[in-house]
């Protein structure tokens, strides 16, 4: 069934294998995370597979707490993207456990899985019941700002904006864009730093400077505008 799936096949067969698949109970229960996680990640891929995806969900959820971080971070990325199956409830319950597994080692993961991490929990699909990881990745990235390559702090502003210009992590991201875009003689030594870097051939492209202001436009409204008109004069300077 996970081989169909993630080879793609979307069949009547796959759909009544999947079914039976998601009445073993307690068989599907004992199946190793690495099968679970294959079995999700294949739903991405497959319709016929959304039927079981549900029963595959609620099995990870017992057995998450003994999960590596990278395979809860991979199922949620896959209930990201997966084609239906999941209720809203299912949804919220797995999402509690996987911010769980993932929340404490948040400090220890590299840029790229945050992102992923960050674009996942802002994504339509799990908007509404991954607000706590998303909050807890927003913190986690104000805490590396300074760290953070330009392109990577792009697609994490892209991430965190769904919280709105109100929320204390997108303000200070926003904030950290106005200084590191703009010379306003007041910056403080790290941000004046990197600020060097970027003069030295690491700034944003004309394209990736689009697509920033792009992103704060829906919520420059709620920032303060000292914070949003800086990314926004980029374009215009």
């Amino acid at each position: 069934v996970q081989g169909l799936g993630e080879r793609g096949v979307d069949s009547h067969e796959l759909e009544k294998a999947a079914d039976e698949l998601s009445h073993r109970g307690m068989a599907l229960e004992q199946l190793p995370s690495a099968v679970l996680l294959g079995l999700a990640v294949a739903s991405t891929k497959s319709a016929a597979l959304a039927v079981c995806l549900g029963k595959v969900a609620n099995s990870a959820m017992l057995s998450l707490w003994k999960w590596p971080t990278g395979e809860a971070i991979k199922l949620m990325l896959a209930l990201a993207k997966a084609k239906g199956g999941l209720s809203g409830s299912s949804l919220r319950d797995v999402l509690r456990e996987i911010s769980k597994v993932v929340s404490p080692h948040l400090e220890s993961l590299p840029a790229a899985e945050l992102i992923r991490l960050a674009l996942a929990a802002a994504s339509s699909k799990l908007q509404d019941s991954a607000f706590d990881l998303q909050e807890a990745v927003a913190r986690e990235a104000t805490r590396r700002l300074s760290d953070l390559q330009p392109a990577h702090l792009l697609l994490l502003t892209q991430g965190l904006v769904s919280l709105g210009g109100r929320h204390h992590s997108v303000r200070q991201v926003c904030g950290f864009w106005s200084e590191l875009l703009f010379d306003d003689g007041g910056a403080e030594d790290a941000v004046s730093e990197r600020r060097r870097d970027l003069e030295k051939g690491r700034a944003l492209s004309i394209e990736q400077l689009a697509k920033l202001a792009g992103i704060i436009a829906p919520v420059e409204p709620r920032l303060d505008q000292g914070t949003s008109d800086p990314p926004r004069g980029a374009l215009r300077g």
